[in-house]
């Protein structure tokens, strides 16, 4: 690193522990972010599966769209194929 980002990194430092000495923690802190934490925890679950579900049912449009137009396109081309070629 050169000098200024030395500087930089001692200016933050400095900084960072100046504001830590302000703080004073509560007594019930730990408990409180345990409740949070726990609180978050019942729904980690819930995203994947939104995520996946998501997922299938745009699978799921896109196949089936895919099949229609196949069928469709067969269906109009046998026709046009077997159609005899006219003389001029």
């Amino acid at each position: 690193m050169s000098e200024y980002e030395d500087y930089l990194v001692e200016r933050l430092r400095r900084a960072l522990q100046e504001e830590a000495e302000l703080i004073q923690p509560a007594g019930d802190g730990l408990q409180r972010i345990r409740a949070r934490t726990r609180a978050r925890a019942r729904f980690t679950w819930f995203t994947p599966l939104v995520i996946a579900s998501a997922t299938a049912a745009v699978a799921g449009v896109a196949v089936g769209g895919v099949m229609t137009a196949v069928e469709q396109r067969e269906d109009t081309g046998s026709t046009a194929a077997q159609a005899p070629p006219q003389s001029a």
